[in-house]
């Protein structure tokens, strides 16, 4: 019986280095493809014109409604109105406003808005490194301390709780992408609630079973 619990303590903390590497190589790949294409944009896009917002596409995504802005520019003697590649869930700029945009001399139709387009995908992607960096770290910890001469259950409990922690600080992180910080400690603050009545509750029956 101890041998079967074993393993499968065993199975699930393999279970969870797996998932751990698995999303650590997606938020990699998905980080540095987005500075590469935002260092790619900065790099082709050479020549600045004055643009003017002349209003916001609106869409939603998931469930939240998101602001592109819709820029007008001109190069040489055409005029060119397009929608930045870039959403938000606010509206940057009033309707009207003269911003600074670049564009690629040889398609000018290509732009960015100085100081709003690359700026939100190089911070993305620097976030998603980060997030790919520290869980690779945290796998090099459990691997160093699943060597170490510790006792065996101790460890995998010390294993498993940074694991976890890892697990939580990944999904606050994906949260304050997609939904903002405000609602992502909101979310946070209520699993942690969630988890410590569940905490209280295993006590409680434990300590009733004792008695």
């Amino acid at each position: 019986m101890g041998s079967n619990q074993t393993s499968k303590k065993s199975g699930g903390i393999i279970f969870l280095i797996i998932f751990l590497v698995v999303f650590a190589l997606g938020f990699g790949v998905l980080g540095f493809g987005m500075v590469r294409s935002a260092h790619r944009k900065e790099r082709i896009c050479s020549a600045e014109a004055q643009g003017r917002v002349t209003g916001y596409r609106k869409s939603r995504h998931d469930h939240k409604r998101m602001y592109s802005p819709i820029v007008e520019y001109q190069v040489g003697n055409q005029v060119f109105a397009n929608e930045s590649n870039v959403s938000s869930n606010y509206k940057p700029y009033n309707e009207g406003e003269y911003i600074l945009v670049s564009y690629n001399p040889e398609n000018p139709a290509e732009f960015y808005i100085k100081g709003y387009g690359t700026e939100i995908s190089y911070e993305l992607g620097v976030i998603f490194l980060s997030v790919s960096a520290g869980i690779f770290v945290i796998l090099a910890i459990c691997a160093v301390l699943g060597k170490s001469k510790m006792d065996k259950e101790k460890k995998e409990k010390i294993q498993v709780r940074i694991i976890l922690s890892v697990i939580l600080l990944f999904m606050f992180v994906v949260f304050s992408c997609v939904l903002g910080p405000v609602i992502a400690i909101c979310i946070s603050a209520g699993m942690g609630i969630f988890a410590l009545f569940g905490l209280l509750q295993n006590r409680h029956e434990k300590f009733r079973k004792e008695k």
